[in-house]
């Protein structure tokens, strides 16, 4: 007989007495609770800003020698209490009566070891299901109440969880029996199964086995439930079966006859999670939903009393949705309603908000009001986990936020005494935090560095004592060693730490476990030919990255035999290697390590071997994930490479996928990563659908690159189009958003507008199109005397000794009046000999006759986020409105002196006496370029 009982209903059962009558108190379970002495099960927990779900990794048996929390007891109690059914009185043998009663995974694991051959009673499905779903629920609940385990044990136990489930043959014969058996399994006990699925499939055996196993649910598909069917369709899309796309889009077809009936937030919570991990999803599909949720947001009143984590997974949805505009106001509403319950997220749904904040640009009060809770949350005892949340938000964050109420946390769990029980994930996350904070100490990055060298040794160690029984195992093992080779190459070579100079223990271990292994296995890997424990795409990644570390570490030439088998095995990398080590290539190029001319030219062969095989990737119609990885490759060694694959990429990117080229969010990765020169008519067709706003953003980013065509710009300054942009700023000031928010929105717009009005006055005067945004720049100077994000003492530091300099400080003009709504903080007079001319004897008249050039300089807050984006992608090129702004002072007539706050804020400039001989020594340098120029 089938055993059918909800997941919950297990933990019922496994945590109450054996039962003797339908009628049992609630303090059956909480009497068995107290009995938590003996062997408890921790989860191995996986969290990924690309999952729309968690997953369950394995499981490890331990000693907990302290009492239960009261919340525990509670959830354990709130079980109880709903769930008052019992199994059939038919299906109590002797078995299950042992598998309700047992509190670990191990006792189920043996009892099942023991029965599974016995032919007087033979295993049933009930059985199974019962054993599945108990093993299922203890990771649940341990999951749910992360304070029944101290830190210090869930961190000590993490590494080994899996360990002891993936080896154990009783393990792998129930998931086996499952699968077999899988049309027989209730709908609980599918979903459960759904979320282990990705991770059985490390091997090849296991991977035709799932696919065997899932062809035999197309008959039931469209009467499975709407969690179940999520489930299903998430895990299939977090592992590429071959052999499962019929199946695939059964499920989402499934999946959609459920839009209309949805009314709750766990609904759309369960749709959202479907959807979420799919490529490239029709755009039909995702416009039905997007409706469905205005619906039903407006019929429910806000989705007011919803759960906030299911409201996490709605907002995130429509926030990378391209009809964003429409629903950016519900996006608003519901992470007001989130940012007040803070309290109730688990940590996936804390690792989502960040990426929700970036594409509504949230005010930074919101950002404030998150950081603040992280740091509270992080304080208490939480699961190391919660760092992964920290480590989102990070880039997001401004500096003097971070630097207030992070740096002092994260030194903390840099210190000796906590530093030593952090394992692999969270020492990933740890280094990637690190890299972020530009004030951590050098000897807290030193113990990061220390111990992620102790954790890989750690792994090669562990894996020579230990040789697992199954090659499942075997294979879990290699895989885990090398991820965690790849994530601490990664956080290493990130500018933040691997520009940072140190010699400390810990980077010297570090260097010398790479150096030694690394270089040594990436030798190796090149002759390997056993495809089951090193296969091509690992091979790809991995090996591609240690190759990477290599080239941007050390200083010396390979051998000739090493370099014809790179320049070999480039011929098969992937989209992802690719980009691994053209980053590589770059940190070698930015570094002031010096090489040598055959090592250069060593350097320049892969680069032309890198741009082959880019030319390879891109002719086979690639992803457009894998599209932008490319162009980002090409990106990094664009100064080694002499041919320019950008218009190349581009052009697969409009004709393989139009619709996603032009929503905002694929936009903004072309512009950063790849230097945007889409083509006008892509904006041109773009305007028949999209808002006048966006629009005007993406043509601004043309406008930094100087790509402007003249039919676009005719189409742009045309009366049309500026009436479109006037209907749409009275659409946002009609709008039911804050007042706050439509002069946000309302000031960006007009900004931009403004720009791109000066941009082709000063940049493309042969289109005649006239300066008409005068007055706009006259009210908006009467209201901002002073440029905005310069802090005051900032500009008095600069003030005061700039005057010093000058010999006075009416020889500056501050914050003077400039064409076309150009601002300065200081305007200066110089004849041909250097001298300072007196600003109030001077006009244009006498610039004119004296032949007087014109010192514009400009304070530079290094917290700008321009400023930030401009040194992120490249320092040297003339992206950024910093930039622009200066080519527009010097078509003018102008020369520019930039004083950057980092600079001037540094220790190399502390003293007053420092500051004036850097600031003569910029002056004298100007007055050169003058005199020359005048020659």
């Amino acid at each position: 007989m089938l055993l059918r009982t909800s997941s919950r209903t297990a933990s019922k059962l496994l945590f109450s007495s054996p039962i003797k009558s339908k009628a049992h108190s609630p303090r059956c379970g909480c009497g068995r609770i107290m009995q938590w002495e003996k062997n408890y099960l921790v989860p191995r927990i996986w969290f990924s800003t690309s999952q729309t779900d968690f997953e369950f990794n394995g499981a490890h048996d331990f000693v907990f020698n302290s009492s239960p929390t009261p919340e525990a007891m509670e959830f354990i109690m709130d079980i109880e209490r709903r769930h008052r059914t019992v199994i059939p009185s038919e299906t109590h043998d002797d078995l299950l009566e042992s598998i309700k009663s047992a509190l670990s995974i191990n006792e189920v694991l043996n009892l099942l070891e023991e029965k599974k051959n016995e032919t007087p009673c033979p295993l049933t499905s009930s059985h199974l299901i019962q054993a599945f779903i108990s093993i299922w629920d203890l990771q649940k609940i341990i999951f749910y109440c992360p304070s029944l385990l101290s830190s210090a044990e869930l961190i000590a136990r993490k590494q080994q969880l899996w360990h002891l489930v993936a080896s154990h043959p009783t393990f792998l014969w129930l998931v086996q029996s499952l699968l077999e058996n899988i049309n027989e399994l209730s709908d609980d006990a599918l979903s459960c199964l759904a979320l282990f699925l990705p991770r059985m499939c490390a091997s090849n055996d296991a991977e035709r086995l799932v696919e065997e196993a899932m062809k035999n649910l197309t008959s039931r598909i469209y009467s499975l439930p709407l969690e179940c069917l999520s489930r299903m369709v998430s895990a299939l899309n977090q592992h590429a079966f071959k052999e499962l796309d019929g199946l695939r889009s059964d499920l989402l077809r499934a999946t959609e006859l459920h839009v209309s009936e949805a009314k709750t937030a766990d609904q759309f919570k369960n749709l959202v999670i479907s959807y979420m991990n799919i490529p490239e999803l029709p755009i039909d599909v995702v416009e039905r939903l997007t409706i469905r949720i205005e619906e039903v947001f407006d019929e429910t009143n806000h989705f007011q009393g919803e759960p906030a984590n299911s409201l996490i997974k709605i907002c995130t949805f429509l926030s990378h949705s391209r009809w964003l505009h429409k629903t950016e106001g519900i996006v608003e509403q519901l992470l007001d309603h989130v940012l007040n319950h803070l309290d109730d997220l688990d940590p996936l749904a804390l690792n989502q908000i960040p990426t929700i904040y970036y594409f509504v640009q949230a005010p930074v009060s919101y950002v404030h009001k998150y950081v603040t809770h992280m740091a509270r949350r992080l304080t208490s005892d939480q699961p190391w986990s919660m760092t992964l949340a920290l480590s989102v938000v990070l880039p997001y964050v401004r500096k003097e936020v971070m630097r207030k109420r992070l740096l002092p946390l994260t030194e903390s769990f840099c210190s000796e005494y906590k530093i030593k029980d952090v394992t692999y994930p969270e020492i990933v996350l740890l280094g990637r935090i690190v890299s972020w904070m530009d004030g951590i100490s050098e000897k807290s990055l030193d113990r990061v560095l220390d111990r992620a060298a102790d954790v890989f040794q750690g792994s090669l160690v562990e894996e020579g004592k230990c040789r697992p029984k199954s090659s499942l195992m075997l294979q879990w093992m290699e895989t885990e060693r090398r991820r965690l080779c790849k994530d601490m190459i990664r956080v290493y070579m990130h500018p933040g730490i691997f520009h940072r100079r140190g010699t400390g223990p810990g980077r010297q271990k570090w260097d010398a476990l790479l150096f030694t292994k690394g270089q040594q296995q990436l030798l190796e890997s090149m002759e390997e030919t056993d495809s089951h424990h090193r296969t091509e795409t690992w091979m790809n990644e991995e090996w591609s990255l240690l190759l990477a570390f290599r080239i941007a570490s050390n200083e010396v030439a390979f051998p000739g035999p090493v370099l014809n088998r790179i320049l070999h095995g480039i011929s098969t990398y992937n989209d992802g290697a690719v980009l691994s080590l053209s980053q590589g290539l770059e940190q070698r190029m930015m570094s002031h390590k010096r090489h040598s001319p055959q090592f250069h030219r060593q350097l320049l062969q892969i680069s032309r071997a890198l741009n082959e095989r880019t030319k390879v990737l891109v002719s086979s119609s690639p992803s457009l994930r894998s599209l932008i990885q490319l162009g980002q490759g090409v990106r990094c060694r664009r100064q080694l490479s002499g041919t320019d694959l950008f218009s190349g990429i581009l052009n697969e990117m409009h004709r393989h996928f139009p619709d996603q080229l032009t929503s905002k969010a694929v936009y903004e990765l072309c512009l950063i990563l790849l230097g945007f020169r889409i083509r006008d008519d892509v904006l041109l067709e773009d305007m028949k659908f999209t808002r006048a706003s966006r629009i005007v953003r993406s043509v601004l980013w043309l406008a930094l690159t100087q790509n402007l065509g003249e039919e676009l710009i005719r189409t742009l300054f045309s009366v049309k189009f500026l009436e479109s942009v006037d209907a749409e700023l009275k659409d946002i000031v009609n709008s039911f958003w804050s007042l706050r928010k439509i002069k946000i929105q309302t000031d960006e717009i007009r900004e931009a507008m403004c720009l791109l009005n000066r941009v082709v006055c000063l940049e493309y005067p042969e289109a005649q199109v006239p300066w008409f945004h005068k007055q706009y720049c006259e009210t908006k100077r009467e209201q901002d005397v002073l440029p905005k994000n310069v802090p005051h003492s900032f500009r008095d530091s600069v003030d005061h000794t700039l005057s010093t300099c000058v010999g006075g400080a009416h020889f500056l003009e501050r914050c003077p009046d400039l064409p076309y709504g150009l601002s300065v903080e200081y305007l200066c007079y110089l004849d041909k000999q250097g001298k300072f001319w007196d600003t109030v004897s001077v006009d244009e008249s006498v610039v004119n006759t004296a032949n007087l050039n014109r010192l514009a300089i400009r304070l530079l807050p290094s917290r700008n986020s321009d400023r930030e984006l401009q040194w992120r992608t490249d320092g040297t090129s003339d992206e950024g409105n910093l930039q622009l702004e200066r080519r527009h002072l010097e078509i003018l007539g102008f020369h520019v002196l930039d004083i950057p706050l980092g600079l001037w804020s540094s220790l190399a400039l502390s003293e007053e006496c420092a500051k004036r001989e850097w600031l003569n020594q910029q002056l004298r340098m100007s007055t050169k370029e003058k005199k020359a120029t005048m020659l």
